[in-house]
């Protein structure tokens, strides 16, 4: 079983951020996803540690390229990160920024560190992102839940789906991770997954 450590990264400038309502959402949200894996292989994949709050060195525009690296970096000040074998799950209050940095990658960083933008919390909290049709397939509460069970695909070894396995996309969450929870696995997967928790912690 693998343990997850939920975390709120609020930089420097954003104090007044709604910090109670998003990690109630995230908690939420996060709890679903476990669930999720757990219906998926027949047995508990993940654990959770208590929700922990981290304020950032820097102003939320700092962290909108180089984004997993710079929040890394700051993990690492207080978490052994990468060597305590706990996978850290980071939702920064940075808005869109990272999303919208050329080059920038923001997502599953092998199998200890997830980090994901506040405009999910939102989406947690509210159930859509203002400004954005309700009929745009990532804007729920259901489809932001699926891409956090996405990033906890990666963080087990899968790839996207269809790297691997051309045409069976639609099956799975580790392609269309907006059809939360009305996915699966595919079998490889599941087998994928099983080898891997039999053989580490």
């Amino acid at each position: 079983m693998r343990t997850l450590q939920p975390l709120l990264f609020i930089p420097s400038d954003e104090s007044a951020a709604p910090v109670a309502a998003f990690g109630e959402a995230l908690w939420r949200a996060l709890g679903e996803a476990m669930r999720w894996w757990r219906a998926q292989l027949d047995r508990d994949v993940f654990q959770t540690l208590p929700l922990s709050e981290v304020v950032g060195r820097k102003a939320a525009a700092s962290y909108f390229d180089g984004t997993q690296e710079k929040v890394a970096a700051e993990l690492r000040a207080i978490w052994p990160l990468g060597r305590d074998g706990i996978t850290y799950v980071c939702y920064g209050l940075w808005g869109e920024g990272p999303y919208q940095a050329a080059g920038n990658v923001i997502g599953a960083n092998g199998d200890y560190l997830v980090v994901q933008s506040s405009s999910s919390l939102l989406v947690f909290v509210e159930g859509s992102f203002p400004g954005y049709a309700a009929s745009e397939p990532w804007n729920s509460r259901a489809a932001q839940t699926g891409a956090l069970a996405h990033e906890l695909g990666h963080t087990l070894g899968l790839p996207h789906t269809e790297d691997v396995e051309p045409g069976r996309g639609g099956e799975s969450v580790m392609q269309e991770w907006w059809r939360f929870p009305r996915t699966a696995l595919t079998d490889r997967e599941r087998r994928s997954v099983r080898a891997t928790l039999g053989t580490r912690r």
